[in-house]
């Protein structure tokens, strides 16, 4: 749709913009884990768990980290995930001069936990980073929860009729566990 400059003239006439940087299509909800999953509070209650276990062990800033961090999971207020509606692709399929629309989600407050370290006396050389994505559980599982919501959200109309079909993953895909879709679908 990006790429269809009279669709894109047709909106901006339609609109009165005489900018074009003035019309924005994309979306973005911030949504709390409780509102995209009926599996929120035991994914709560585990994380829960797991930190009271390592309490003896965690460093004094973890810990308050931790303790914060698990406060915010608990309210229904917070945000713990981004979903983001866009009239684009991501990667390339097989139609590019069809619209497409990509409905992706982030983990907006990350239980894993990374790493920055100084590779050289050279301040010229980059530090060693190693984000250590996804090396807390939760993390996978909160993405897991909302990729299911999206998933719900696009087969919901008004976005249901106009969708020809699910390019990615491809509708064949089984997507009937947590496990399969933590491994078919590209989280």
């Amino acid at each position: 749709m990006l790429e269809d400059p009279a669709l894109m003239a047709k909106q901006r006439a339609s609109l009165s913009l005489v900018n074009p940087y003035t019309l924005v299509i994309h979306n973005f909800t911030f949504l709390p884990l409780q509102v995209l999953s009926s599996q929120s509070q035991a994914l709560i209650e585990r994380k829960a768990e797991e930190i009271a276990l390592a309490q003896g062990s965690l460093p004094d800033g973890l810990k308050k980290q931790y303790e914060i961090q698990l406060r915010m999971l608990k309210s229904t207020t917070g945000v713990d995930v981004e979903i983001m509606g866009s009239p684009l692709v991501i990667r390339p399929f097989n139609e590019p001069d069809k619209p497409h629309f990509t409905l992706s989600s982030v983990v907006a407050r990350p239980w894993s936990r990374g790493s920055i370290h100084v590779s050289s006396t050279d301040p010229k050389t980059p530090p060693k980073i190693d984000p250590r994505y996804f090396t807390d559980e939760i993390d996978l599982d909160v993405l897991c929860e909302a990729f299911k919501f999206a998933i719900r959200v696009a087969a919901t109309e008004p976005l249901k009729s106009m969708i020809a079909y699910r390019a990615a993953p491809p509708e064949n895909t089984d997507l009937s566990s947590d496990e399969k879709i933590k491994r078919e679908s590209e989280l």
